[in-house]
């Protein structure tokens, strides 16, 4: 009990201190002093040649190459490969669940995982949800 106790009172701390910092941050630099003209970006050019290079790939390649992808693709086959990255995913979802203290969805998280992969042939198929009924969380 007593740990909990300690447990919960680093975490007041910690939250608290991190609510506290921005603030003390805020009172250093008047935000009415800085303007866009002021701030030296040395990089500014090559930034933005840059966004300018992947703007034009977005929109010359990859939005005609998405089109053509999900005109050839039937919508079965698409959502196949949906869940099978995002079973892919499931190592992230359980350290989430895990550094939220949220345990039952870590085991809901890990069961989707399990079925999926075994059942729903490497997670193309949401076994988990179709034949157990076990939603995905997504937080």
């Amino acid at each position: 009990m007593c740990h909990r106790h300690f447990f919960h009172g680093l975490l007041l701390t910690v939250a608290l201190l991190t609510v506290s910092v921005p603030a003390l941050a805020e009172d250093r630099i008047p935000q009415e002093s800085v303007s866009e003209e002021d701030v030296y970006d040395p990089f500014e050019p090559v930034n933005r040649g840059i966004f300018w290079f992947n703007d034009q790939v977005d929109i010359y390649v990859l939005e005609p190459l998405a089109r053509g992808y999900r005109y050839i693709t039937p919508e079965f086959f698409r959502d196949g490969v949906g869940n099978f990255f995002r079973n892919l995913s499931y190592p992230q979802y359980l350290v989430s669940d895990l550094v939220q203290l949220k345990v039952s969805q870590a085991g809901e998280h890990t069961a989707r995982f399990l079925i999926n992969t075994t059942i729903g042939v490497g997670g193309a198929w949401d076994a988990a949800d179709d034949i157990f009924d076990l939603e995905h969380h997504e937080e």
